[in-house]
């Protein structure tokens, strides 16, 4: 609760797009560590992977190698994201005008969409980590980074 009460009211300064990321075991042959972002913008809120390396070349190859595995899934991509995925809810802290976001005052509503995000990003964390553990090479294991 400490960590988003600093990312929502002091580290955004102002910047709607922020959020939350945790790291995530380098899988099979990408070699290289991925981040689970949970993230708002000027609109929808969104979740995926990123990678979090600075180098370049390891980054757009991390980056391909993710986006080509999960390809037959059908979620989205942009830059710096190798797969994306929107709320099921269109949660829009920024205007907070749409129904969804409105609904958000009744706590009982409220709960039911963080236990529908959890439960909608534990399947889509279970989902990447079988297809991604599938393009490691014959004996690799899931290794923390």
């Amino acid at each position: 609760m400490d960590m988003i009460d600093r990312v929502v009211h002091y580290s955004r300064n102002r910047n709607p797009w922020y959020g939350i990321g945790i790291l995530l075991p380098v899988y099979g042959t990408i070699g290289s560590p991925l981040k689970l972002m949970i993230e708002r913008g000027d609109g929808r809120m969104y979740y995926g992977l990123v990678v979090p390396v600075e180098n370049p070349e390891v980054k757009r190859r991390a980056y391909d190698q993710v986006k080509q595995a999960v390809a037959h899934l059908h979620h989205g991509s942009c830059s710096g994201w190798p797969v994306v995925v929107s709320t099921r809810r269109n949660l829009d802290f920024e205007g907070f005008n749409h129904p969804d976001t409105l609904l958000l005052a009744n706590p009982l509503v409220r709960e039911e969409a963080v236990r529908e995000l959890w439960q909608d990003i534990r399947a889509f964390m279970q989902q990447m980590a079988e297809v991604l553990s599938t393009t490691a090479e014959p004996g690799a294991e899931l290794s923390p980074v």
